[in-house]
């Protein structure tokens, strides 16, 4: 019998022309005119008849497997009606409308031969996957962000600006070159993004923190296709689990983890909000924006001064904290501390089948290290300088939260300009080292720092093998992490080279904080970000995306490795040292 096409290539297409079409009208200011309305009108009909069309011939189909599922078909239909009312509610309907375009869209495309085949090209190459589809995201968001609408002079931010801010909210990093904030008491001269603007940072904040690898493979399980063995691997790198089936399942996990941390700390934050005098839709906005900054790891923010006009409020820093912390730590870890009899007991615990690891104890170890390490250090090199005239539980509260956010986030709740020079190289220290594997923040890793102390703990000794916790770790996890940690060096004095070069006027030691916080993702800055050059802003998005992406996935990505014949050579004499 023959097999009836359940995705056209019309409905795609068409389906991609409406999202187009969605954003030109926001982003080109279109929504009250009636040719705009009047063509969205046809595009959502003709989406919806093509849409028709393809589950009329599933619904003919004499093969069970080729029906689409009652609930899908009843969601996507009923989704898709909306974009009907366009013609007459343009900005609320538009906007509702582009979920179920997109759902169409990516549900059917990965359907579809052209996918399958560029994708499975990619999927061998999972190093390739990755840089392509953060450099295809960014290249995405620097194209919305120069639309007119998005920034409130209605001129569009310029090309190197879109690049650099849309570079910065996907590789979840914070530092901008214009004000993100409505109110402009930081930087009053800058450009303002629009709530377009906001909104198209916002989504790429989420995309950026989520990550491509984890995306694509989402995509991929939705469209009922297997994932090839390399991306399996690339994964199970990334969430510290077996290239089996388990996969999917946390895949599912780390979607329902980010969705519970983003929705329970904005209702905290709505809470703080609305107590800080904000009215209630502003609070909303602002609790969610500022909740999915925090978790991703982003340091965006909606107020000019950043977070320091609630640096007193244990809420606030408290909530942005731990969000901050939980998008660290990464998945596996999440799972394995509620898995454990910490907070589970019995059949939760069985159920997954998880104790602590070497992983997560190295994870734990060096975070609160870090985290109440870098609390002493700030509270007491900065007592009488950029503290000083607070109360000793606000010194304390805001030296806690600039340990947090020093590693990875980039939220602030007091003036890092104002910061003596041993602190700055403290948080330099701090962001280089970063978050943890299959976290949303950046710097070699946590787990990297430790392992290569360990190394150089096990050379003292005079010990073969570098072992922690009566485990013995593998001598390619040993090699990884130095190589890791000597080209992150090598990136990071290239780049400063740079800068020194492109930016003559400004001090050296704020331009190596600069590099330093591009490189970590972390979004810190001591002032110097809205004059940077045209030269200095290409440098600094370079380092974010090597820093988002980690210098080996883009020697991966760069270099071709072919398995040849495994080779052993006489040994070698050479004095190092």
């Amino acid at each position: 019998m023959k097999k009836h096409r359940t995705h056209p290539p019309l409905l795609v297409l068409t389906a991609a022309a409406y999202v187009v079409y969605v954003f030109v009208c926001f982003g080109f200011e279109l929504l009250d005119r009636g040719v705009a309305r009047a063509a969205g009108s046809l595009l959502a009909a003709l989406l919806l008849s093509q849409y028709a069309v393809a589950v009329f011939r599933m619904a003919r189909s004499a093969r069970e497997e080729e029906r689409p599922p009652l609930r899908e078909t009843v969601l996507e239909v009923g989704l898709v009606l909306l974009s009907l009312g366009s013609a007459f509610i343009p900005r609320v309907f538009l906007a509702l409308s582009l979920v179920p375009a997109l759902h169409v869209l990516l549900r059917r495309m990965v359907r579809t031969q052209a996918w399958t085949v560029g994708l499975g090209y990619l999927e061998l190459r999972p190093a390739r996957l990755l840089v392509s589809g953060f450099a295809a995201v960014i290249l995405l968001g620097t194209i919305l962000l120069t639309l007119p609408s998005a920034t409130t002079d209605h001129g569009g931010a310029s090309v190197v600006d879109a690049l650099f801010t849309s570079a910065s909210a996907t590789c979840v990093t914070g530092l901008s070159v214009l004000n993100t904030a409505p109110d402009v008491m930081a930087n009053p001269g800058l450009v303002t993004f629009s709530g377009f603007g906001q909104i198209v940072i916002l989504l790429l904040i989420q995309v950026g923190g989520l990550g491509i690898m984890t995306l694509s493979a989402a995509l991929l399980v939705l469209a009922g296709r297997n994932l090839a063995l390399r991306s399996r691997q690339a994964l199970g790198d990334i969430l510290e689990e077996s290239a089996g089936a388990a996969i999917e399942r946390a895949i599912g996990y780390i979607f329902r983890m980010t969705l519970v941390c983003e929705t329970f700390g904005a209702l905290l934050l709505y809470v703080a909000f609305i107590r800080s005098g904000l009215e209630s839709g502003e609070a909303a906005y602002s609790a969610v924006f500022h909740a999915i900054s925090a978790f991703n790891n982003a340091g965006f923010s909606l107020f000019g001064d950043n977070l320091t006009r609630f640096r007193s409020d244990p809420l606030v820093c408290l909530t942005v904290s731990a969000l901050i912390v939980v998008g660290g730590l990464g998945y596996s870890v999440v799972s394995v501390v509620f898995s454990s009899n910490w907070f589970l007991r019995g059949g939760a615990r069985r159920r997954h089948g998880r104790l602590l690891n070497a992983h997560t104890r190295m994870v734990g170890l060096v975070t609160g290290l870090l985290l109440f390490g870098g609390m002493i250090l700030t509270f007491y090199l900065e007592y009488d300088s950029s503290l000083a005239g607070l109360s000793m539980g606000d010194k304390l509260l805001a030296a806690f939260f600039q340990s947090v956010s020093a590693r990875t986030a980039g939220f602030n709740t007091v003036n890092i300009g104002a910061f003596q020079r041993t602190t700055l190289l403290i948080f330099m220290a701090w962001m280089f080292i970063g978050a943890s594997p299959g976290g949303t923040g950046g710097g070699v890793k946590t787990t990297t720092v430790g392992v290569f102390f360990l190394a150089v703990r096990a050379f003292i000794r005079r010990r073969p093998d570098v072992e922690a916790w009566g485990q013995r770790f593998d001598v390619v996890v040993v090699h990884k992490a130095v190589s890791i940690i000597a080209i992150s060096v090598t990136v990071i004095v290239s780049a400063l080279l740079g800068m020194l070069a492109c930016e003559p006027q400004a001090s050296f030691e704020a331009l190596a904080f600069e590099v330093v916080s591009a490189f970590g993702t972390v979004g810190l800055s001591v002032g110097l970000t809205p004059y940077l050059s045209v030269g200095g802003k290409l440098i600094i998005v370079a380092l974010m995306f090597i820093g988002r992406l980690g210098p080996v996935t883009m020697a991966q990505a760069v270099v071709r490795s072919e398995p040849g014949v495994q080779v052993t050579y006489a040994s070698a004499r050479i004095s190092v040292g």
